[in-house]
């Protein structure tokens, strides 16, 4: 997930996603991807939250991994695991545009 750099950078763990406790990291996973809420919103140990924007967080992953040298978004298990993928390619083909033109 495109949380993971900051996450293992802070070491922090997850414990509720959008007010869902987290099981375990497919669980983690399974309610990311089926989000359909403007906002993630993670709340982590050491009282510390942290809120994206969905779209964006959709749109930014292919950068995220290409800066980091990070091969996929989701370990090959979590992928199988789930059904539907992150991040989704509607918002991963609006940030091409997006990215062209703030450059601009």
């Amino acid at each position: 997930l495109l949380l993971a750099p900051l996450l293992l950078s802070s070491l922090l763990q997850v414990l509720a996603f959008n007010g869902t406790p987290v099981l375990n990291l497919q669980h983690l996973a399974e309610m990311v991807t089926a989000c359909q809420a403007t906002h993630l919103r993670f709340d982590c140990d050491y009282y510390e939250t942290i809120v994206l924007d969905r779209q964006q967080a959709a749109a930014g992953t292919a950068g995220v991994l290409k800066t980091h040298s990070i091969p996929a978004a989701m370990s090959p298990d979590l992928q199988q695991a789930l059904t539907v993928q992150w991040p989704p390619a509607a918002a991963a083909q609006q940030a091409v545009p997006a990215a062209t033109a703030a450059k601009r």
